[in-house]
């Protein structure tokens, strides 16, 4: 099927976030762009249905949370997870699956997956859950743009640090001669 709905903006108001659903079953999909459609403002939402056409997506677009199956053909959603946190590593993703267990769960949170979420769910739960994401997502960019800034604030610290030295070094030098 490889199908993909790119960039679709799901109310006139500007998106702030972007995110990404990958799912082989689209009833999954039409059901998770409803609830998502009704919950949530201000975002935009990008459906695929295969690990392989996600992953494309992910390597041209920054998305603030990626919602992926766990079970589909050719690629599945840990395979994809890996994947994506080498391009995206920032990005939290959370995993869905109709057939949870300890080990599959482990396996996703050692993968770098920020959520696990067992079919059937609440579609309450998935919400709150992408609502989590998208927290932990502009926490982290802040994160990286403070990071930024107070590596170039300890430069130039350095930088007036060193002057104030070689101005006193220049003072003590001429009182000294």
């Amino acid at each position: 099927m490889e199908e993909c709905t790119e960039a679709a903006p799901l109310h006139d108001i500007p998106h702030t976030s972007h995110l990404l659903l990958v799912d082989d079953d689209p009833a999954l999909l039409d059901a998770l762009w409803g609830t998502l459609d009704t919950r949530f403002g201000h975002y935009t939402l990008d459906v695929c249905d295969s690990g392989a056409r996600g992953l494309e997506l992910a390597k041209q677009q920054h998305y603030d949370t990626i919602i992926v199956d766990v079970n589909m053909p050719n690629m599945t959603g840990l395979e994809f997870l890996t994947q994506v946190k080498q391009v995206q590593p920032q990005v939290p993703v959370l995993m869905i699956t109709a057939h949870a267990d300890r080990t599959m769960m482990a396996k996703a949170f050692e993968g770098g997956a920020a959520d696990f979420i067992p079919k059937p769910f609440d579609r309450d739960d998935v919400v709150q859950a992408v609502r989590r994401s998208l927290v932990l997502s502009r926490l982290q960019s802040m994160a990286v743009k403070l990071e930024g800034r107070h590596r170039n604030t300890l430069q130039k610290l350095g930088v007036v640090r060193q002057e104030l030295q070689q101005t006193a070094m220049q003072r003590l030098n001429k009182q000294t001669s």
